[in-house]
């Protein structure tokens, strides 16, 4: 029995419109996967960028902190004058640290960097303080 034509074009019409959509959404899977993928690439190349820098920024900090602790007046623990010794260590575009203290070795501190929020000041641990003054090492925390 043939059938007729408009029943056979309806017929090839809806073949090629599944088709044709499960050509797009195949095409479509792809594309999103390899976005995926280069999306991953580039948060790999970010992260690594990043770490380089922020190490590069801790070893910069790093030095300037030998040499601040060198220096008379924080070595004298002179509370006039090591906050202009310590101020070097919060400069720099970054801004990881926000404030250096200087401490006896009883953990109280002598100095700092910039005046501290009282706040701040309060939560401090004190036996912290002490223990790494103690060691005679910079802490960061």
């Amino acid at each position: 029995m043939a059938q007729p034509l408009r029943r056979q074009i309806v017929t090839i019409a809806g073949v090629l419109f599944v088709a044709v959509y499960a050509a797009l959404f195949y095409a479509s899977r792809l594309t999103y996967q390899e976005h995926l993928r280069q999306l991953e690439v580039e948060t790999r190349t970010m992260a690594a960028t990043v770490v380089v820098y922020l190490n590069q920024y801790l070893e910069t900090a790093d030095v300037v902190s030998s040499t601040a602790s060198r220096h008379p007046a924080v070595a004298s623990l002179n509370p006039a004058e090591a906050p202009r010794q310590l101020r070097p260590l919060l400069a720099g575009p970054l801004r990881l640290v926000n404030n250096v203290v200087l401490t006896d070795l009883s953990g109280a501190p002598v100095a700092w960097a910039e005046p501290p929020d009282s706040a701040l000041e309060r939560a401090i641990d004190r036996a912290w303080l002490a223990e790494v003054a103690q060691t005679r090492q910079p802490a960061m925390s």
